[in-house]
This record gives structure tokens, C-alpha cells and sequence, in this order.
């Protein structure tokens, strides 16, 4: 049957995607014993001659082209790559069809085969084969064809049994087996166990358990009868899967309008077993304390998802952007940000810069020294002509010019070096510390392990005790006086005028000023008062360092 089928194939003269399709069908059709023509074994040369794409082949589409040219690289033991697609032209070509760059790696795949498939996309999306070039200037590896990126694709009858197999409670390990055993051996698999690991913990993330999407509608329902200003929105795939969904409290929306000067964006916190990151919008109050301005359940951490949460989120706070934003530094969120709050000023976190030090620094003859430096660069600079100095010194000292980290970092300097910053109101905030103790906050509520059901009933119960603190807050701000650290009357003065948090880290400040003496003091001729001010800087009470500043005093404030 199988010969019969080729060989009317070749009758045709040309060989479209359907072709493909129903041979594809033969030939899992008599592996599973249904046609039982044995004496027809079709071999892989003649498989290989059959799909061998030539030129004046017509297919129905660009995806009809990629299958069939695919599955002939699998056969052949070489990947594909699409280097370009237009509505005229598409072109596929051997993945090592790049030239190599010039910069030092460790390795590098790239050989700049000449094996490619030029194409002409027609009106109607059909695609002629203009061009073609089979010879490959590398040796073809038919046996590590599914080690290849490009052939690491599970076809959709795997898909099903992973899936099914997976909610019916099989382990993951168990579940890849039995396709192996199925299959006569993982070689026969054409993919590594790699990717169907990859694939049930994608498809989990996406999974609701039992009761879940009813206990998120009902929890949103009840909340929306409570409020009407209650916001929430789902965003489900194509096959009814839930794919992202954020919400946002009345208070939350309330107390925006208050504090929108700056707020905090984090997804580090996991919390539930299909490891759909939770993302939290946090701000500021007036107590010093964080107040949760929004949050959601994402399925991935890619641009497409933080566009839908920060479009949706702005939708919900009535168009009206923060000031200032702090993120850390992700190359997705920094795209959906860009494109979502164009006014906004986008702070990244220094302690997730902080945080790769040891890795990048790896290299340094002297790491406690360089990481030492770097931090002093960052921190103790009080012009900008200063830090751009004090870098360009830290990085000869440790012979770091050709440090590819370092060079992005520099050229995001605004973005996160305090010296470019310090102008801004930041509610005391240069890392997500702030989301970071909001998720503190709700871990005595959900954890690791929590479905989505008992986190969003215990959500409501985790807001309700955030807002019994701030009540505490406002007892204590006015039902509390703080005596004062100093004689100053003007520190009287100010004490009444803020709230107990915001006092207390004023006084931290007033009990400075006993380490700063004013050395010297000078009227110009432009009528300014100019000081200079030595400050003996401590750290746990013992002495750090030594800094002098002029301070230019002007009378009325001009």
C-alpha cells in the first residue's frame, strides 16, 4: 500500500502538503497494525526522495511548506530556520546558515551552510518553490535529530496522551514511559524526554484544578455585588484554557488616586502548584506602608503577558499612568512597560543588579576588591561627572572594558544609577523590596502547594487583615504623640504634621545631624549663603566614611 501510494506521487510530478498528510496517516495506520501489508516496507531513502523539496513544488501555505520541509531535515538529520518572511517572499534555510560572529564564545553552532529554500508567496497564500539548495558544508546527524532546536516538537497525538494521561494523575516520569514503551524505545520518540517535561509543566500552568474557575467567578461575583467598582478580567486561549487573569480592589483603586507617584511591579512570587507567577502592582501610603494597587495570575513571563496585565491594570485605574515605576531587570517587562506607560519614569532594581555580581564577576582576580569598587561607584557618588569618572577608573583597574554585562549596564545607566535618579520621589523605594514584603504579607495565607481556589477565598480574607493595619496606622498617628529627639522647635513643629511611620523616620534623620559640622560659611556676591558641610557618615553606629558637601542657602526660597 505504501509503495502504491509513492509511486502515484511521483505520478503527479509535484507534491503538495496534503500529499504528506495522508501518507502520514498510511504510515501510523499499519505501525498500529491496521492495514497489515507487510511485504510493502517502504525505506527511508525512499521516504527521503519523496519529500526532497524541488523546484516549481506549490503548497497551500507558508505552515504546509514548513511541515513538509521540516519533517524532510528530520529524515536528513539537520534543523530549519525561517529567514524571512514577507508577503512575496519566504525563505527556509539549514539552522546553521548564519555566519559565525566575531565576538569570543564558548562555542557556536552557526557554520553559514548554504542550504536553503527560496519561495514565492503568491495573492492567494499559496507558495511556489523558486530556488533550492540541498548540499550542507556540515556533516547531517539523522540519529541526534531530535537533540536539534528545530525538531523539538511534539505532534499533537502526543500532546493528547501527555495531557489526558497527566490530569488522570499519572506521574511525569511514568507518563513519558509509557509513550516510549509505545513507541517501541525513546529513540523512535523523535524528541527528548526533555520536552515533554517542558510540555505537562506548560500545560499545568494553564490547568484549572477542580472548583477553581467556579470559586475565581463566585469570589469576583460576590465582590462585584459588594462594590461595583470591584474590577476583574480573564483572558482565556483559544481552547477555553485560562491564560492570564487580574484583578483589583475598590481600595486599591481608591487609594491610587492618592498615591500614584510610584509603584512597584514584581512576579518572583509563585503561588500555586501549576506555577503561575502571581504579579503585584504595590504603592506607597501615607504610613509608609504597602498598600496592594492590583494583581494577577499570569501563565508565562513574556512581553505579550505584561502587555495584557498593564493595559488592563491602566484600565482599571482610569487611564491615569504613575509617575514613576520600579521593576527588575527584564527585558519583557522593560518592552511592555515602554509600550504601556510612555510617560512613566522606569526605575530598574538595584538589588537584582546586585544579585548577579558573583556570577559576573566570576572571572575577577581579585572579586572582594572589584565588587567592592563597583559598589562604591553606585552608591557614593555625588555628581554625575563623579560616577561616570569613578566607572570609567573601576573598570580599568579590573581590566573589565570588554565586559558585555558592565557596557549594557552603563548604557542603562539612567535607568537605575541612583546619581541620575535621586530628583525623583521615590517613597523610599530603589528595589521591589516593597512587593517583596507584600509577598510576605500573604504567606501566611498561600503557599507554594495552594491551588487557585483556596488562594483567591483566602485573598479576600489576607485584605481585610491589610486594611485592619492600617487602621492601627491611623490610631497611632493620631492618638500618639512622639516626643522629640532634639531641641529643635521646628522638629515640633513637623511632628504634627505627618503621620507616627513617617515621624519616626524623620527623627532618624534629625539624630544625623549631630555627625555633620558646617566648616565654613560664605555670602557672594549673588547675595547666596554657601556652606560647607563635613558629614562623618556611620553604619551600626561605627565610622565609614568621611563626606564634604556645599549646601547653597537662598533666602525665600528663589
Amino acid at each position: 500500500m505504501k509503495k502504491k501510494y509513492l509511486a502515484s506521487l511521483k505520478s503527479k510530478g509535484s507534491l503538495k502538503f496534503t500529499d504528506l498528510c495522508e501518507f502520514d496517516q498510511i504510515l501510523c495506520s499499519d505501525s498500529n497494525g491496521v492495514d497489515g501489508d507487510d511485504d510493502d516496507d517502504v525505506s527511508g531513502e525512499d521516504l527521503i526522495a519523496n519529500m526532497t523539496p524541488m523546484k516549481g513544488m506549490e503548497y497551500d501555505s507558508k505552515d504546509s511548506l514548513m511541515k513538509v520541509y521540516q519533517d524532510y531535515a528530520k529524515l536528513q538529520g539537520f534543523s530549519i530556520a525561517i529567514r524571512r518572511s514577507s508577503s512575496k517572499y519566504y525563505v527556509l534555510a539549514c539552522f546553521k546558515g548564519r555566519k559565525p560572529k566575531d565576538v569570543i564564545m564558548k562555542f557556536t553552532r552557526q557554520t553559514q551552510c548554504p542550504a536553503r529554500v527560496n519561495c514565492i508567496v503568491k495573492t492567494n497564500g499559496k507558495v511556489i518553490v523558486s530556488n533550492v539548495w540541498l548540499n550542507h558544508s556540515h556533516s547531517l546527524e539523522p540519529q541526534l535529530s531530535m537533540c536539534m532546536p528545530g525538531n523539538r516538537e511534539l505532534s499533537l497525538h502526543m500532546k493528547c496522551l501527555l495531557e489526558s494521561r497527566d490530569i488522570a494523575g499519572y506521574r511525569t516520569c511514568k507518563n513519558v514511559r509509557t509513550l516510549e514503551v509505545m513507541a517501541g524505545g525513546p529513540q523512535n520518540l523523535g524528541v527528548t524526554e526533555r520536552v515533554f517535561r517542558n510540555f505537562i509543566d506548560k500545560r499545568r500552568r494553564l490547568r484549572l484544578g477542580e472548583g477553581d474557575a467556579k470559586a475565581i467567578h463566585e469570589l469576583f461575583f460576590r465582590m462585584q455585588l459588594q462594590d461595583k467598582n470591584f474590577f476583574h478580567i480573564m483572558d482565556v486561549d483559544d481552547e477555553g484554557r485560562l491564560r492570564n487573569v487580574m484583578w483589583v480592589h475598590p481600595r486599591s483603586i481608591a487609594a491610587y488616586e492618592e498615591f500614584h507617584d510610584v509603584v512597584s511591579f514584581d512576579t518572583t512570587y509563585l503561588v500555586n502548584k501549576y506555577k503561575m507567577p502571581w504579579a503585584t502592582v504595590v504603592g506607597v501610603n501615607q504610613h509608609n506602608q504597602s498598600i496592594l494597587l492590583g494583581c494577577g495570575l499570569l501563565s508565562h513571563e513574556q512581553s505579550e503577558s505584561f502587555k495584557w496585565f498593564f493595559s488592563n491594570w491602566l484600565l482599571a485605574m482610569k487611564g491615569v499612568q504613575p509617575t514613576a515605576m520600579l521593576t527588575d531587570q527584564c527585558e519583557s517587562i522593560k518592552i511592555a512597560v515602554k509600550a504601556v506607560f510612555p510617560m512613566t519614569i522606569h526605575r530598574l532594581c538595584l538589588w537584582h543588579i546586585a544579585n548577579k555580581i558573583p556570577q559576573k564577576f566570576k572571572g575577577v582576580a581579585d572579586f572582594c576588591s572589584c565588587s567592592s569598587d563597583f559598589y562604591s561607584t553606585i552608591y557614593d557618588s555625588l555628581s554625575i561627572a563623579e560616577f561616570e569618572s569613578r566607572w570609567t577608573d573601576f573598570l580599568s583597574k579590573h581590566s573589565l572594558h570588554n565586559n558585555r554585562w558592565l557596557k549594557n549596564l552603563f548604557d542603562e545607566k539612567k535607568n537605575w544609577a541612583p546619581i541620575y535618579l535621586n530628583h525623583i520621589f521615590w517613597a523610599g523605594m530603589v528595589s521591589t523590596q516593597r512587593s517583596e514584603s507584600m509577598h510576605a504579607f500573604f504567606d501566611g495565607f498561600v503557599n507554594s502547594k495552594s491551588t487557585l481556589k483556596p488562594f483567591v477565598e483566602q485573598y479576600e480574607i489576607a485584605i481585610q487583615n491589610k486594611i485592619q493595619k492600617e487602621m492601627n496606622a491611623d490610631y497611632q498617628s493620631k492618638c500618639v504623640m512622639l516626643k522629640p529627639v532634639s531641641t529643635f522647635q521646628w522638629e515640633k513643629q513637623l511632628l504634627g504634621e505627618y503621620t507616627h511611620n513617617i515621624d519616626l523616620l524623620l527623627q532618624v534623620e534629625v539624630k544625623k545631624i549631630s555627625s555633620c559640622n558646617v566648616e565654613d560659611v560664605a555670602i557672594g556676591e549673588d547675595g547666596v549663603n554657601r556652606c560647607k558641610i563635613k558629614e562623618m557618615r556611620l553604619v551600626q553606629n561605627v565610622f565609614h566614611k568621611e563626606y564634604t558637601y556645599t549646601v547653597e542657602y537662598r533666602p525665600f526660597g528663589e
